[in-house]
């Protein structure tokens, strides 16, 4: 299974050593892979069980099964199978975590090999693309999402605003408008009581004058 290694990718470095010495930095970007391998130490003739990490043009880290311990400077030879296809290819251990973690630089690689072995490498590379791709196009569709949400809940939450403002306006208004009807037919029963006032007070007024005259010829006959 061959999958990208940003990290690794970043630093472009597979020959790099934990020591970070930069006379071992490679110039190849390097994608990780998933595969079992075998190392086989050259000048001691001994097989080592190993695994694959990652992978480029000028060389690849392993881990192996078991403690390596023949340092660096060894000559080597490594076989592992990519994408279907076998490689072997001799090569020299550039730095080891003195653990089971090591760094190997190709040599003598033949320009037929080596044209192969960048096709993989273009391919892992198209996947990787393609992988990040689909990643960078997730992370956007999740925030769209997310930036959606919130704004379908601003609005919501506008729209409910919205709802109750105009019922407590009409609320404040239909108030207003009883206390006004009410102050008005209070004046208008004043105005009427008064009206009906004036009016019996000019109806009684004649009827007491004549009564006054009445009882003062009444009087001056007696």
């Amino acid at each position: 299974m061959v999958r990208e290694d940003k990290a690794a990718d970043a630093s472009n470095d597979i020959a790099a050593g934990p020591s970070g010495d930069p006379r071992n930095r490679r110039c190849q970007p390097r994608y990780a892979v998933d595969e079992d391998s075998i190392l086989l130490l050259v000048s001691h003739g001994l097989s080592l069980q190993s695994h694959i990490l990652d992978l480029s043009l000028d060389g690849c880290r392993l881990s192996t099964l078991e403690r390596y311990t023949a340092g660096t400077r060894t000559r080597v030879e490594v076989t592992f199978k990519v994408n279907g296809i076998a490689f072997r290819f001799l090569g020299m251990v550039q730095w080891t975590d003195g653990k089971r973690l090591l760094g190997i630089h190709f040599v003598e690689m033949i320009s037929r090999r080596r044209e192969q072995l960048a096709e993989v490498i273009c391919e892992m590379e198209a996947v990787a693309a393609a992988s990040a791709a689909q990643k960078a196009a997730e992370r956007e569709a999740a925030e769209l999402e997310h930036r959606t949400e919130i704004d379908v809940g601003e609005t919501e939450d506008t729209e409910l605003l919205e709802d109750h403002a105009p019922a407590e306006e009409q609320m404040k208004i239909e108030e207003v408008a009883r206390r006004l009807e009410q102050e008005r037919a209070k004046e208008l029963a004043d105005w009427e009581a008064q009206q009906w006032a004036e009016i019996q007070e000019l109806e009684q007024g004649p009827k007491s004058r004549g009564q006054s005259i009445n009882w003062r010829l009444s009087a001056e006959h007696r």
